[in-house]
Formats: C-alpha cells, structure tokens, sequence
C-alpha cells in the first residue's frame, strides 16, 4: 500500500486523457464534483459505477441514476467542495480523506434551507479498474452535519430511513459492482435509492 499526501490548496491540472492510475483518478474526480461538476466527474467512471452515500443511507446504480442524485444534491448544497488531506492505494482501491464543506441554500428533504455551512472530516473509498472508477462510498458523522447546519438530527436519520425503507428493492437497470475486499465496499445488486430526500420531498409537495 502506498501513503500520498495532498496540500491543502493542491490544484488538480485539467487533462482530457483518462487517468490509468487510481490517486491520479480519484483526484480528478474529487475535483470535478467540488466544482458541481456532474458530468465531467461521471466521465471518469464506469457506466455501472456505484454511489453509495453512508450517512444517508443512499446508494445510486448506474451513471444515469447517479447523474440525478448529484444534481440534486448540489441543489441544496451548491458550495460543497473538500479538501484532500491524504490518500491511500491498494490493489484497484483508493481511500482519501480530508475535509467536506458545504453551505445549505435549498431544501434536504422536508426541511428548508438554513443558509449554515459544515465543515468536517470525511473519509472515502474507491474502487476502480481499466482506468476508470467503479464505485465511491463516502463517509461522514450525520449528527455533526446536522448540528453545524441547524438541523435535528433525530427527524432528518428517520426521514431518511422513511425514504430508504420506500426505495428498498428497487430495481436498477445497471448492473450488479462488486465493490469488495478489505475497502469495507460492499457488492452492490441494484440501486436501492434511487432518488433522494430532496426529490421525495418535492414529489410529496
């Protein structure tokens, strides 16, 4: 396993060749999407890559899928960038950690926009083969994002468990990433949220 760090204020060069080594990728990726980025940070992922957003309990199959999850994220928080603070490499795994900042401007589920901003230590992992990524899980503490922005944190983890009970067993048209090993990733057979607590709020509105 190889240990790299990143500064704080690193910035990621733009290229248009697909990167083949798994820091250099994630890097790429990281910073496409603190950009809200959607499709440029999607580019570098396989068609059936795999989102799987932990503290909400939600994870995306399918770069359609995740297209539409991201884009209403960014919705609500449309400053979220993070900063890299360190990587680790495996074999076709990349874990990175840092810090996640983001600023509530629309809505998260039923809850209106604060207008606070959480900054807090985040953790990922990465998954990736043939140059391109296969699947992401992001890890943050839920409660400290709730008590930074003005949110309680009991009513957002069951609204969230309400919208992860509803979307259990949902079909996806991706297929099935095994995203294994000692990563603690998971094999993934299906997009089991499709959506998000953003756009159930909406639907129900």
């Amino acid at each position: 396993m190889r240990l790299e760090s990143t500064a704080p204020d690193a910035t990621v060069m733009e290229d248009t060749r697909v990167p083949s080594r798994g820091p250099e990728l994630v890097a790429r990726y990281s910073a496409a999407k603190s950009r809200q980025d959607v499709e440029g940070a999607l580019a570098l992922c396989h068609e059936d890559f795999v989102l799987d957003a932990v503290p909400f309990g939600i994870r995306g199959a399918g770069k359609e899928v995740v297209s539409a999850q991201l884009h209403m994220f960014f919705a609500t928080f449309p400053d979220y960038g993070v900063t890299t603070d360190g990587v680790a490499e495996g074999d076709g795994v990349v874990a990175s950690w840092g810090t996640v900042r983001a600023t509530m401007r629309g809505a998260f589920g039923s809850f209106a926009p604060t207008g606070r901003t959480f900054a807090l230590p985040f953790s990922c992992v990465f998954v990736h083969r043939d140059g391109r990524l296969a699947s992401e899980r992001f890890f943050f503490d839920l409660a400290s994002m709730c008590d930074e922005i003005g949110l309680p944190v009991e009513k957002v983890a069951a609204e969230l468990r309400a919208f992860g009970a509803a979307g259990e067993g949902a079909e996806s048209s991706a297929p099935a990433t095994d995203a294994g090993g000692s990563s603690g990733a998971s094999s993934t057979s299906g997009s089991r949220r499709s959506g998000s607590p953003s756009s159930s709020a909406r639907r129900s509105a």
